[in-house]
């Protein structure tokens, strides 16, 4: 069993360069707008060892990304503000590999990803990443590596049309508890 939790928090002042609707809002073009965008994200998966032979394993995963968004809207002059958020769940396939250097040094790999259309939503996730772990004494390791996340959502109802495109890549540090 896997657990993670990714917080990215974001903000920026903005002209518009076009008209924008956001909620019940109206943002004209030329208006200088501040936008946050909060994402907590939530993962849990559920690996199987396909190969294991103590140096060398090879598995896959079924587990869920669960995405808690946040945005806000607000002109300079702060006449004019809009918020939403949503929460999207996001099931997902994958598969993991490693490889034990030493008894407490291995180099791993991971992936997931998911797609979906149904009715008016449409979504795909990537997330995929390496890194070498250190087992410094057990349970405890400390893993330092690279990843990448690749985040797509489109909804068309009556209270939300939109879409979020989110991406980031880069180095990563963590922790965790291994049984």
């Amino acid at each position: 069993m896997e657990f993670g939790y990714v917080q990215l928090n974001r903000s920026a002042l903005k002209t518009l360069s076009q008209t924008i609707n956001f909620g019940d809002q109206t943002f004209t073009a030329s208006t200088s707008v501040r936008t946050t965008f909060d994402l907590d994200l939530y993962r849990a998966a559920y690996g199987y060892s396909i190969v294991n032979n103590g140096r060398r394993e090879l598995g896959v995963t079924i587990g869920a990304h669960v995405a808690d968004l946040k945005a806000q809207i607000f002109d300079v002059g702060g006449l004019v503000a809009e918020d939403g958020d949503m929460v999207a769940p996001l099931p997902n396939i994958g598969i993991y590999a490693g490889y034990a250097f030493t008894p407490n040094v291995a180099a791993v790999a991971k992936g997931q990803i998911f797609w979906l259309e149904l009715g008016n939503f449409e979504g795909q996730l990537i997330n995929a990443g390496g890194a070498i772990e250190v087992y410094p004494f057990k349970p405890l390791l400390i893993g330092a590596g690279y990843s990448f996340f690749d985040l797509d959502i489109q909804a068309t109802r009556d209270d939300f049309r939109g879409e979020l495109n989110f991406q980031f890549h880069g180095p990563t540090a963590y922790a965790g508890i291994r049984f």
